[in-house]
């Protein structure tokens, strides 16, 4: 680390100390000797889907189905791959965990017989989004094998019978000293009749507020010489280290764009033409486009435009938010030499930019061949190896709560049939994964 890096950290850090340091002086002499702890709202969600695999037949155009595309009949579909997700939105940060089961249940009018139990957990801390995944595979033949043999043990015959994911979910949400229990239920049923599966409601919300009692106490008013202090010394270090990051930046030339983008380059993705978007929102630093797109978690996309020769090529960076893109124009100084191009590029002309590879997607089993790459369909399967990896992470890592998060958003965008979105933010779940070493045993 640098020193002019060091004086950055050590200013940022003691601006936020002096703002806190005021706040806190403030408070110190005019908080009122009892008050109530703020309440906070929070939505629960559960949502479900899946991609059902068929046997080879005339009735559709291919052997994988999923939601709202067709009926699933019983004589034809193989398996069914269920997955299901839950979360917990607060509108304040909050450091929450979550614990529970999905009992995936056979199910007539007159017994319920259960075929597995799948844990579910999570955490987040100082968050506003607590989420946890799952999935199950099931062997429908085996289901009416199971049933039918009950039936002729019992000689009971049900005009119809059903399979039902059940979930049961407790969260513990902490804010402060305060810590509150939260209890959520939700469940998916597959209604099996007169030769057909129905599935049911694939989402369900529930939306609640905790709200402290107004009468307890409010924390013990701390000495007004503690804020003061922090206060002082935060200053003192503002002026430090604001000299020693001006007397850098003063004198420093400006970096070339090789030496920009090479801390970044597993988050950029060289592309050939501007994202198509409503609206575009123009940037004025390197620096800041990197934070966009760590901030919504998505690639930073690469254009390199035309020059005239002998002149440094122009470059333009994108971060793609659902309809909007932000967008940062790279322009080397007059006085800077001409960027060396890669070495797998061509030395003179134009510089042309290679192809983005995009992964290819994971089909979970059984393999859904023939399937197109670039629909719903194809998102949806190739979700498998990333929620697999998720479920291969510790509860508590960040680097699960952020792929996650990210491939929640990214289903959601597919949902809503922006699929050039859904596949980016996927791509960037499934960069962060494979640079996470993962659990050792």
């Amino acid at each position: 680390m640098t020193t002019t890096t060091l004086a950055a950290i050590t200013l940022v850090v003691c601006v936020a100390g002096a703002a806190f340091g005021g706040y806190w002086s403030f408070e110190s002499i005019h908080a009122p000797a009892t008050s109530a702890v703020p309440s906070f709202t929070y939505t629960q969600t559960a949502r479900f889907d899946y991609a059902a695999h068929l046997l080879p037949n005339s009735l559709y155009n291919s052997t994988t189905l999923t939601p709202g595309n067709g009926t699933l009949f019983t004589a034809i579909t193989q398996w069914v791959n269920l997955t299901f997700g839950f979360a917990l939105l607060t509108d304040v940060p909050v450091n929450a965990s979550l614990v529970g089961v999905v009992a995936v249940e056979l199910t007539t009018p007159a017994w319920t017989k259960t075929l597995a139990t799948l844990p579910v957990s999570g955490s987040v801390q100082r968050g506003t989004l607590l989420a946890g995944l799952g999935s199950y595979d099931l062997n429908v033949s085996l289901v009416g094998s199971i049933e039918n043999t009950i039936d002729r043990q019992t000689d009971y015959s049900p005009q119809s019978f059903g399979v039902d994911l059940v979930a049961s979910l407790s969260e513990a949400v902490q804010r402060g000293v305060e810590t509150t229990g939260l209890a959520f239920s939700s469940g998916l049923r597959l209604n099996f009749t007169a030769g057909e599966i129905e599935p049911g409601d694939l989402s369900s919300v529930a939306a609640g507020a905790v709200i402290a009692d107004p009468a307890s106490p409010a924390s013990s008013r701390l000495p007004s010489v503690a804020p003061v202090a922090l206060l002082a010394i935060c200053v003192v270090g503002i002026g430090i280290a604001g000299s020693f990051v001006y007397q850098d930046v003063g004198g420093r030339r400006p970096e070339d764009l090789e030496t920009l983008t090479r801390p970044y380059r597993e988050a950029i993705v060289e592309v050939g033409a501007p994202p198509k978007v409503s609206s575009t929102v123009p940037v004025r630093t390197w620096t800041d486009i990197v934070k966009v797109a760590d901030t919504i978690g998505a690639p930073i996309l690469r254009i390199t435009r035309e020059a005239l020769p002998g002149a440094s090529p122009e470059v333009d960076f994108y971060v793609v938010s659902g309809a909007t893109a932000y967008r940062y124009e790279h322009r080397a100084p007059a006085t800077a030499p001409v960027a060396v191009p890669e070495p797998s590029l061509p030395r003179t002309g134009p510089v042309a930019p290679p192809r983005a590879e995009v992964p290819a997607p994971v089909v979970p089993p059984p393999s859904a061949a023939g399937a197109p790459a670039a629909n719903l369909e194809s998102f949806v399967l190739s979700s498998y190896d990333v929620r697999q990896r998720l479920e291969e992470l510790p509860p508590e890592s960040r680097a699960r709560a952020e792929g996650v998060e990210l491939l929640l958003r990214a289903v959601e965008l597919a949902r809503q049939n922006d699929l050039d979105s859904a596949w980016a933010l996927f791509a960037e779940a499934r960069r962060r994964l494979s640079t996470d070493p993962g659990p050792t045993h």
